[in-house]
């Protein structure tokens, strides 16, 4: 059995890796590695070797072959002292070194026999070959499994022959770059010899030589950019192109079919109208200087037409929230009938102003041309005349 004082080495490798911050590297799958490492080895409570548990000091090789799987060969030493436990000494037969049944208590050479006291120092050499499992997790940290055999040579051998030793070993890596990881884990190794096991916990720091793998290239499909569909020329701005316009030359405010062909009325009355439309920059609602020529000529249709009374409709494009565009599209319908009221003097209860937001696009969103004719206000006034009677 281990007692809980030999617990706490065994769990020093565990603690700090998981401290460790998450690491973002994008490691290395494939190459050869290299890792020294110190430890603490930990012997089994019934172990008749009689050595103290002691701090060791190795190196491991490895052989990556895919994130998954990689085999390994490493080395460690244990520098220890010599502990007799129930007042038993080791004597020296041949090679080997067994129990004392005499008790003796100093290192003391009687012809060829040696013993070995309290205090002597013991080291022993590991080597050990493994398969190890990885366990790629997100964050630059790989769990993994190891399971191989181990050989232990003492200096001097306390127990009869080599110790064959099954082992297997739970740890984590933590890569600090693609190359360039700390390691650390937990191993049991189980003597075939005397059935005992003892334990041990190490850490090291490693290097993989190899290239990581190249981030994936995320494939941007570029839209086509539309081709504007060319507005077809309307010589005389009756709303029907010269194409179709089978009565050209329409007086401007007429009346026309769709094929451009005034509108007749009983009793020689005919349909006058007119069109407003006033373009605004990007989140503003000011009038430009090009388009007061425009608001003119709707308030002089208006002084000639005195029971004309019209809506001016507010629109946007659909950038920002549609709150936002509600507000901005009522702004610049008050500003067009402001303009009318305070500058041209038409009375202020034939001119009603809605903002419609971005509602009612003429034209395409996704291009700066067509976010351009979304941004305006409009209006159109119709008034029934008689015509002059002719002679």
């Amino acid at each position: 059995m281990i007692n809980k004082r030999k617990l706490y080495p065994l769990t020093l490798s565990a603690i700090l890796l998981a401290s460790a911050s998450s690491a973002s590297a994008q490691y290395v799958e494939q190459g050869f590695y290299i890792a020294p490492s110190i430890g603490y080895y930990v012997y089994d409570s019934d172990n008749d070797n009689q050595t103290d548990d002691a701090p060791l000091y190795g190196i491991n090789v490895g052989l990556q072959l895919s994130k998954y799987f990689a085999l390994e060969a490493g080395y460690f030493r244990i520098e220890s002292e010599v502990t007799p436990r129930d007042d038993r000494r080791y004597i020296q037969i041949g090679d080997a070194y067994m129990l004392n049944p005499t008790g003796k208590l100093t290192n003391e050479k009687l012809g060829s026999t040696t013993f070995y006291a309290e205090g002597d120092d013991v080291s022993v050499d590991a080597y050990h070959v493994d398969a190890v499992f990885n366990i790629p997790m997100p964050g630059g940290i790989s769990p993994y499994l190891a399971i191989g055999y181990t050989k232990l040579d003492g200096d001097p051998q306390l127990t009869e022959g080599k110790d064959d030793m099954m082992t297997a070993a739970l740890g984590a890596k933590y890569y600090l770059t693609p190359n360039l990881f700390l390691q650390g884990d937990v191993r049991a190794l189980h003597s075939w010899d005397n059935e005992d096991t003892d334990y041990s916990a190490g850490l090291g720091v490693g290097y993989l030589f190899g290239t990581p793998p190249a981030a994936p290239v995320e494939k941007v499909i570029e839209e086509p950019t539309p081709t504007p569909i060319p507005e077809e020329p309307d010589s005389d701005g009756d709303g029907v192109p010269d194409s179709r316009d089978k009565c050209p030359n329409t007086p401007p405010g007429e009346t026309v079919d769709a094929d451009g062909c005034p509108v007749g009325l009983p009793g020689g009355q005919k349909e006058v109208s007119i069109t407003l439309k006033v373009l605004f920059d990007y989140d503003k609602s000011d009038i430009k200087p090009e388009y007061s020529s425009e608001v003119e000529n709707l308030a002089t249709f208006m002084r000639n037409y005195p029971n004309t009374t019209t809506e001016i409709e507010g629109h946007t494009d659909n950038a920002g929230s549609n709150a936002y565009n509600q507000r901005l599209s009522q702004r610049r319908a008050d500003a067009v009938r402001d303009s009318l009221i305070t500058q041209f003097g038409i009375d202020a209860n034939r001119l009603q102003a809605v903002g419609y937001g971005e509602e009612r696009p003429i034209a395409d969103n996704k291009t700066a041309a067509g976010r351009e004719q979304n941004r305006r206000v409009v209006a159109t006034l119709r008034a029934i005349v008689q015509t002059p009677a002719t002679p």
